[in-house]
């Protein structure tokens, strides 16, 4: 059996690397921000529901790089 360790900043941290090495995505996202947020504030928890592309990005980063490494087996009846 194999364990690990891992945390949601070690997600967000493969997902800017991710963004990083696709400077189109990094844009995209950064646009988002720039249209839904502005450039005068700092995000708020009731912007969340509008920030469709970051949010995708965001789980398509735990899928890529998941926090479990495998799902455990069903135990059927």
């Amino acid at each position: 059996m194999i364990t690990a360790v891992d945390n949601p900043s070690n997600n967000l941290e493969w997902a800017l690397a991710g963004m990083l090495n696709n400077p189109e995505t990094l844009q995209k996202a950064r646009d988002e921000l720039d249209t839904v947020v502005g450039k005068d504030r700092l995000v708020q928890e009731s912007d969340f529901p509008q920030l469709n592309y970051i949010k995708a990005c965001a789980r398509e980063a735990f899928r890529l790089h998941p926090i479990a490494q495998f799902n455990p087996p069903h135990v059927r009846d």
